[in-house]
């Protein structure tokens, strides 16, 4: 995922459309506007710019050149934060943007906008699957909005652990989860306080963690699904605390057996 705040937009643009034509137009991406303040303060955003209606603005401004960049003609943009024109970019897109790009969308006016482009959707792997459906809402009301039908691409998100057994998987992915729980509340105010988990399960809770067997994780994938009937799922299954060969492992663990016992595949 790019945060295009921390970039130039046209540069962006060019080197998005380079790479689409490098891949014979099998590019995916995703981009967001960000929230981490460490990013911001290193590319040199001022922290007025930080709050969601000036990072919403910034990069509404920054698609906007790169859908002028996609469409072939010449590219101008005028507005608060991002001021460019340029004449057609090179090299010409294989694929519309609206097949390739996704948003990352971790709030409901951001899915509205994500909507109303008729782009997917990226759901955030911090959100429980009530937050996940609202904004989902959101991103259904902004493409009936705009005229298009119902559905879209929706990616939900989550980091995953496939242990041979739900025992493995506990005493494997302890330490991983702890700490994520203890980056958590150290980075995100609204955790700061809570008090410690009291088991692993209450840990994994905390995080959005899917921890467990073949069988337990597939459970937890069609559950999820029931809520956000997502087009895709992102899994993150390297974190600190597992190592390389864990991490293959589960990830080998997750295509052979999870995704034939979660989709019947």
């Amino acid at each position: 995922m790019i945060t295009t705040a921390l970039h130039d937009p046209l540069r962006l643009a060019e080197d998005l459309l380079t790479a689409d034509v490098l891949t014979n137009g099998r590019l995916s991406v995703g981009l967001g506007s960000g929230s981490s303040a460490r990013e911001f303060t290193a590319f040199g955003v001022p922290a007025e710019d930080r709050d969601e209606a000036p990072r919403h603005r910034r990069f509404a401004e920054g698609l906007d050149v790169m859908e002028q960049a996609w469409a072939g003609g010449p590219v101008r943009v005028q507005g608060q934060f991002v001021q460019v024109e340029a004449p057609p970019v090179l090299p010409r897109a294989i694929r519309p943007l609206s097949e390739l790009l996704w948003i990352a969308s971790n709030s409901a006016s951001q899915a509205r906008v994500a909507g109303l482009r008729g782009y997917g959707i990226m759901l955030s792997r911090e959100r429980g699957p009530g937050e996940m459906e609202q904004i989902a809402v959101s991103y259904q009301a902004g493409r009936r909005e705009a005229g298009l039908p119902p559905g879209g691409r929706v990616a939900a998100s989550r980091p995953v652990y496939v242990g041979r057994t739900d025992g493995e998987a506990r005493e494997e992915a302890e330490q991983a989860v702890n700490l994520m729980v203890e980056r958590q509340r150290r980075e995100r105010p609204k955790f700061a306080d809570l008090p410690p988990p009291v088991d692993f399960d209450n840990a994994c809770g905390r995080v959005q963690f899917v921890a467990g067997g073949p069988e337990s994780v597939a459970r937890a994938v069609r559950e999820l699904h029931a809520h956000i009937p997502f087009s895709a799922l992102h899994i993150q299954p390297r974190w600190v605390g597992l190592s390389p060969t864990q991490v293959q492992a589960s990830i080998r663990r997750f295509q052979e057996e999870v995704i034939p016992l979660a989709f019947g595949a």
